[in-house]
Parts: structure tokens; C-alpha cells; sequence
């Protein structure tokens, strides 16, 4: 089998030649390409897609690319301009302020000299700036003309080697909200209790986007389809999950399943309870990447027997324990326990419990494909 055919198969709760072997590895590429986060984050000197599909050559991975479509919008759009209001030996923030009808809003992006960037100032600060963001700054699908080409270039870069996904936006929800919020999920949390109504009007408009947005993307023929929400419900409860974010997924995954192309849910953190949800109420073919404790609540023995016939499992092995800090040998018992867990009847990918962090050490890379493709084989 290809490495795409091997993930597909997987994915679709199949039995492939071998167990798929798989990486978050975007963190460290700019360790990989001997440069600097500044290079690769915030100067762009290289294409990550391109950086990407070079890593899963070096490391013999079963490669995946998050792609996408893009849109612009036809109405329009506030207009930004982008500062740069600190630069130093440590950190370069950047300020983009949007110019709407009703006034201007802003948030800051830190690029530090030796992490991945984050946003360190978020958009919304008041009731009124919430507003302006649900007014003027989420798109209205009606307006908005969609553009498949970088997923097409997507597929013909990584070909065989692995499976393009076309990643969905965002579902409805504090965890997508929160990034939005100038004090991040205490402020968002605030916010939802204080004023239910707008909260309701951004679900609506989120999901109306996603909706046209994901029909879009399946048009286009992607490999399968990727919804990221980190932390849907660790960030959140069971009740604002279910009320924010699943009837959006519920319609998100029968879209794909007509569609003939796989779903797959990306919720790190805890998520047995999104589990039960989604085997019982979505079409959703695959989750990840299913955290243990003390970060996630996902035994991987325990998934697999409760849900090994409902989804592809794609995870579990310990991202901090042993792959950043252990040793190799240390990597291999890991690896092994993961397959020992989810290996029969297939459906089940090898993944850590959630990207590696950017210093991991290369011979643990290294060490864990080769545990993966040699005790990962199916009998013929």
C-alpha cells in the first residue's frame, strides 16, 4: 500500500497492510531547517508546506498536509494595517488594527525568538467590540467567492506519500471564541453567561459559514476532511458543547459522509465525552488524538474497546513522556503499548497525544517510526 492508502484504509476503520505512522511535526521545522522561529514564523522564509512534506521524506512518515479552501470576500472587508510596536533580542509584537464602520478593533501577535508564535492580545475587549466582530468581521458565505487552488497544489506536492486533509473552520464554541477574547477563556466565559443572545447570534453565523465553506471544500475532492478544535470541551462543558458545537457537527459530518470522503475530529484534552457524543449522534469517521491523563481522560485500551467499531483512533503516545524528555528505549515501550492497545482489526493510527514540542529529540523520531512500521504490520 501507498502511505495514502494505508491512512485511508485506516481511516475507514479498515485493516491496512500496516498500522499508519504518523507525526505533528509543523513545531519543528525550524530546527529542522537549522534556522530560527523568526525565519520560519514571523520573516517566512520558507514555505511550511513544502518544509513539511521534506520531514515526512527525512523521518519515512506516513505524511498528511492540512490544507484548505480559500475565500475572499466580495463585500467589503474592514481594512488593517499592521504594526510592528516592540522588537528586541527576545520578542517581536506585532499590533493589526481593523478600521470597521462602527469603529476600530485590534489584537497583538507575539512571534518570541525561540517559541511558535501566539496572540497575546485578542480582539475583542468590550460588548461593543463583540459586536463589530460578529458585524463586520465574520464573512457572509453569500459574499464570499471560494479558491481550491492551494489544495490542489496540496495534493500534487505531498502525492502518495500521505493524505491531504481540507480543514474545516472552526465549530461554534469557547474553544474557537476564546482566541477572540482580550483575556482568553476567563473573559470569553464571562461573556457567554452575560450575554447568551449575541453568543447565539455568532453560533449562527459560524455555523452558516461552516456549512458553505465545508461544501465548498468537498467540491474540491480533498483526501479527507480535518476539524481542529483544540480543547472543545476541556475549555469548555458538556452543556455548551452540545449546545454550541454539535449541531454543527452533526451536519458537518452527514455532509461528508454523502459526500464519500472521511471526517475527521481533531479535540485534544479531554474528550471521552466528545466520544460518546460523536458515536452516538454524528457520522464521523475519525478522532484525535485521544489524551491520557493528567492532560486528556482517554485509556486507549478503553477506547478501543468501546468505540474500535465506531471511529479510526489516531493517538495516545506520550508527547512530553517519553517523546520530548524520554529516551529511545523509553519511546519504544510507549509506542508499543499503543499498539498492543489499538493494533487488532485496524482502524487505528499511530499518533502522539498531541504535537511534538519543537526540541524533541530527532533519534526519538526516529526510534518511534521504526517500532511503528516493524511491530505494526497485520498478518497477511
Amino acid at each position: 500500500m501507498t502511505s495514502k492508502e494505508r491512512i485511508l484504509c485506516a481511516m475507514r476503520g479498515g485493516t491496512p497492510d500496516c498500522v499508519p505512522v504518523q507525526l505533528g511535526i509543523l513545531s519543528i521545522a525550524p530546527i529542522f531547517s537549522r534556522s530560527t522561529f523568526w525565519d520560519v514564523y514571523y520573516h517566512g522564509k520558507f514555505d511550511l508546506r513544502k518544509l513539511m512534506v521534506e520531514m515526512v521524506e527525512a523521518f519515512e512518515l506516513d505524511g498528511y498536509l492540512y490544507s484548505g479552501i480559500a475565500f475572499k470576500r466580495t463585500d467589503n472587508a474592514p481594512e488593517a494595517r499592521r504594526d510592528v510596536i516592540r522588537e528586541d533580542d527576545e520578542f517581536i509584537v506585532v499590533r493589526t488594527t481593523w478600521f470597521t464602520p462602527g469603529g476600530e478593533l485590534f489584537e497583538e501577535r507575539t512571534f518570541p525568538r525561540t517559541e511558535s508564535p501566539t496572540t497575546t492580545r485578542g480582539l475583542i475587549k468590550t460588548r461593543e467590540d463583540f459586536e463589530l466582530f460578529i458585524e463586520y468581521m465574520m464573512p457572509h458565505p453569500a459574499r464570499c467567492e471560494w479558491d481550491d487552488a492551494r489544495l490542489q497544489q496540496d495534493k500534487a506536492m505531498l502525492g502518495d506519500r500521505g493524505a491531504v486533509a481540507a480543514r474545516a473552520l472552526n465549530l461554534p464554541g469557547m474553544h474557537s471564541l476564546m482566541g477572540s477574547f482580550d483575556g482568553k477563556l476567563e473573559a470569553a466565559t464571562y461573556f457567554m453567561m452575560d450575554h447568551p443572545a449575541l453568543v447565539e447570534e455568532y453560533r449562527r453565523r459560524q455555523d452558516a459559514m461552516l456549512r458553505a465553506h465545508l461544501e465548498a471544500s468537498l467540491a474540491a475532492k480533498p483526501d479527507y476532511i480535518e476539524f481542529s478544535n483544540s480543547g472543545m470541551l476541556t475549555l469548555s462543558n458538556p452543556e455548551w458543547v452540545r449546545e454550541l458545537a454539535l449541531p454543527s457537527l452533526k451536519q458537518a459530518t452527514a455532509m461528508c459522509r454523502q459526500a464519500g470522503i472521511p471526517s475527521e475530529l481533531h479535540c485534544c484534552g479531554k474528550a471521552w465525552q466528545v466520544l460518546e457524543m460523536c458515536a452516538a449522534e454524528t457520522e464521523l469517521d475519525s478522532i484525535n488524538p485521544l489524551q491520557p491523563p493528567p492532560m486528556g481522560d482517554c485509556d486507549l485500551a478503553e477506547c478501543k474497546q468501546r468505540f474500535g467499531k465506531r471511529f479510526c483512533l489516531k493517538g495516545n503516545v506520550g508527547v512530553t513522556e517519553p517523546m520530548l524528555m524520554g529516551t529511545p528505549d523509553e519511546v519504544e515501550q510507549d509506542v508499543l503499548r499503543c499498539l498492543h492497545a489499538a493494533k487488532t482489526g485496524g482502524g487505528y493510527i499511530l499518533f502522539t497525544e498531541e504535537g511534538l514540542g519543537a526540541r524533541t529529540p530527532f533519534e526519538n523520531i526516529r526510534r518511534y517510526v521504526a517500532v511503528g512500521r516493524r511491530e505494526g504490520r497485520y498478518e497477511s
